[in-house]
């Protein structure tokens, strides 16, 4: 291999350089501020490549009008995924611009690689006397607004950083923060990565130049209890950065019901929270640890079947806690039993009458009602109408939840995972188009449809072109006009908005049409008649997704709401774009609180959207003493053996195929894919798989369910184990027993 060196590295030696220099060369080319740079790759062994590369380099250092150099190891096995423009390995800093101090120094590198080739970095070095650091996220505090720089006194012969000289703070939502040079090119930094960032600067003619830029790996998080994303992620509202709107609408239904309902059940915490739910870093959480104290009043109570429930990890050995019995626990869990069973009789005697009163409700807004700019009917639609049917939705949650856990030694766990329902919401619209599909196309005209791209289909649409069956899908996209591609985010469009996702959805549908009929002619596949406790979580779980559907048809409601005012304050001029109505609180829109303020919080809301897009939050947080609980606690194994939660049953080998929640469309593999995590608004592509595997999730998440609806087999719960499954290796899944074997290459 010939040796390299320019300023720019060409696509087919990149993957010969380490991340730092990818990092290097990307700051570069999106115009960020970094001092001059040469990339070099020197093929080992090759002693005249140094002296080449030596002179090579002092020729292009005088041509630049540079006259000292750091130069610094880039291989392709240091940093790992930080991205770090630091050196791991070596760096070789205040080298004079001279051939053989260059030359000696290269040999010094030369001599450290553990790989076939060296590749380099080679920098001008800047003298100062002070180094600054600026986080665009304050580790120590965990709003994504706070931003934190830090000013050092460095040694520059040693690159050592000295003491702290001073802190500066700054805020995202502070515009006159946003004036101060080092905020505006972190923000830039963050967004440009997609996640929190810390560089290291200095001034350089005035004007700040960057040292090297690292991923922020620890922020602080000042709880009291555990926290976690489960179910919020794989039900919508966790999975993603939420709106503001969508936040204040979720939270204040769900603080209500949560209080209420464990008081009913005699199994409110000793601690009353002064939270159940609050977000951090943008992403929603809710209070499990109280929950999980609450739990443990009742007999019977083992840690270990809390935690697979509800997909957290374990950070103890054994069961964990287990709950002893005694007359008096025992008379509480009576009575919570009796109060559990009382409300769920209460679920099933009224939610066919409670079904009916909300679809007539419903219907009234979706089909008559046409007020939408008026500030007091949102206002009424929302306290009269989406709250209580909140409160009806999350005491369906909670009784599942309950009743699964009170009642868990009645059944095996192995017949929930057999357990389907008939009305999930998320495939509803998939039985719709199968009925067609099958009932209605011919071979002639489901041909039609296969040479034909989603996107052609819309245009099609659109255009008002004549297509088989236009009427019958138009039909049920007028039926289903609330859905969206994330049916709990207000700010997302709904179908009647933008129809390709429903095109989309029948493109997906007609490509499995023959691999999975299961979905259209449900059978129990139980070998033996399902007790009734199994029955009765059955129907709650049918219960259940039916008032999820009515709480999608309560955001499309509200979405007209927040849309047709967010057009009349843009006339006024408190917004600049009907979307951004969706940064602001229900309670500031309807209470106009903050008015004048409003652009800027904008502003602050947008720019959250964009820095924190490739940001993956934490499955928990923990308490911050959390090294005195002791450490995560991997699931055994034993050779090429790693075990899960089995949540939908089925035995199937295949390639494993690591997936992007948020990109499955980008996957296009019969294979089985391999997740964090199971987000339902994207389960039209789980049809590609054979089986799924999970890092999070429990029994009762609405990954699993939906798993069970298509009878694609899966494991969840996996937690750290999932990482010994390498891309493309060989696995076969048992979603009954949670197996899974491994072939290694």
């Amino acid at each position: 291999m010939d040796m390299f060196f320019g300023k720019k590295i060409p696509m087919r030696l990149r993957a010969s350089f380490g991340p730092k220099a990818g990092n290097i060369a990307g700051l570069h080319e999106a115009g960020f501020r970094i001092p001059k740079t040469f990339f070099a790759l020197l093929p080992s062994g090759q002693q005249e490549g140094i002296k080449l590369l030596s002179e090579t380099i002092v020729f292009n250092g005088k041509k630049e009008q540079i006259s000292t150099l750091i130069i610094r190891s880039s291989q392709s096995n240091e940093d790992g995924h930080t991205f770090s423009m630091a050196g791991q390995s070596l760096s070789i800093p205040n080298l004079p611009l001279d051939a053989n101090t260059i030359e000696n120094a290269l040999r010094k590198l030369a001599q450290t690689s553990e790989t076939r080739s060296v590749a380099l970095i080679i920098q001008e070095y800047l003298h100062t006397e002070s180094l600054y650091v600026s986080f665009s996220v304050n580790p120590n505090y965990d709003s994504p607004f706070s931003m934190l720089c830090e000013r050092y006194e460095v040694n520059n012969d040693t690159l050592t950083i000295g003491k702290l000289i001073s802190q500066e703070s700054a805020k995202v939502d502070d515009a006159l923060s946003r004036n101060l040079a080092w905020v505006d090119l972190v923000m830039s930094l963050q967004l440009h990565y997609g996640y929190p960032v810390d560089m290291e600067w200095i001034y350089v003619n005035q004007r700040p130049m960057i040292l090297q830029v690292r991923p922020i790996t620890r922020i602080m998080y000042p709880v009291k209890s555990l926290w976690t994303n489960a179910n919020f992620r794989e039900g919508g509202i966790g999975g993603h950065l939420v709106s503001e709107l969508s936040w204040s609408i979720y939270s204040a239904s769900f603080t209500d019901a949560i209080t209420t309902y464990f008081s009913e059940m005699g199994i409110l915490p000793k601690d009353v929270p002064e939270r159940w739910i609050k977000r951090f870093m943008g992403y929603a959480y809710w209070n499990i640890g109280a929950i999980k104290e609450g739990a443990k009043l009742l007999p019977g109570f083992v840690e270990e079947e809390f935690d697979d429930t509800y997909g957290l990890e374990k950070r103890y050995e054994g069961r964990g806690f287990v709950t002893q019995f005694s007359l008096g626990r025992l008379l509480r869990g009576f009575k919570t039993a009796l109060a559990l069973r009382k409300s769920f009789n209460s679920r099933l005697a009224d939610t066919l009458s409670l079904q009916e009163k909300w679809e007539q409700d419903l219907s009234y807004y979706m089909t008559s009602f046409n007020n939408f700019s008026s500030v007091e009917e949102m206002e009424n639609f929302i306290k009269n109408h989406l709250f209580p049917l909140y409160q009806d939705y999350w005491r369906l949650v909670y009784d599942t939840s309950m009743y699964y856990n009170l009642y868990k030694s009645k059944f095996k766990v192995h017949v929930i995972q057999d357990v389907q329902v008939l009305n999930l919401s998320h495939t509803k619209v998939l039985r719709a188009i199968d009925d067609l599909f099958l009932n209605c196309f011919s071979k002639q005209e489901l041909t039609y449809f296969q040479e034909k791209s989603s996107e052609k289909l819309y245009q099609m649409y659109n255009e008002d072109a004549d297509f088989p069956y236009k009427h019958r899908f138009g039909e049920i996209l007028e039926h289903h006009k609330y859905m969206s591609s994330n049916d709990i985010e207000l700010s997302v469009a709904c179908w009647d908005e933008d129809a390709l996702p429903f095109f989309v959805l029948i493109k997906e549908r007609l490509e499995h049409i023959t691999d999975t009929p299961g979905l259209v002619n449900k059978r129990e596949v139980l070998s033996t008649k399902p007790s009734r406790y199994v029955e009765n979580l059955k129907r709650l779980i049918e219960h259940k997704e039916s008032f999820r559907d009515f709480t999608n048809r309560g955001h499309y409601i509200l979405r007209k709401f927040a849309l047709a005012l967010g057009d009349a304050y843009v006339q006024k001029e408190h917004l600049t774009s009907a979307q951004q109505i969706f940064t602001l609180s229900y309670q500031e829109v309807i209470q106009k609180k903050n008015i004048k303020s409003w652009k800027n919080k904008a502003f602050s809301q947008e720019y959250l959207t964009a820095a924190l897009r490739n940001f993956k939050p934490p499955n928990e947080i923990r308490l911050s003493s959390i090294s005195g609980e002791g450490q995560r606690v991997k699931k055994s194994h034993s050779g090429e053996v790693i075990r899960g939660l089995g949540v939908s049953s089925g035995i199937v080998q295949g390639k494993a195929v690591w997936c992007n929640i948020n990109a499955l469309e980008e996957v296009n593999h019969d294979a089985i894919a391999v997740v964090d995590w199971v987000d339902t608004n994207n389960v039209k592509y789980l049809l590609r798989f054979k089986g799924v595997v999970s890092r999070y999730g429990g029994v009762l998440s609405h990954g699993a369910i939906v798993c069970r609806e298509y009878g694609i087999p899966s494991v969840f719960n996996v937690l750290d184990s999932i990482d010994e499954i390498q891309e493309g290796m060989p696995i076969s899944i048992d979603g009954r027993t949670g197996r899974i074997k491994m072939v290694k290459k």
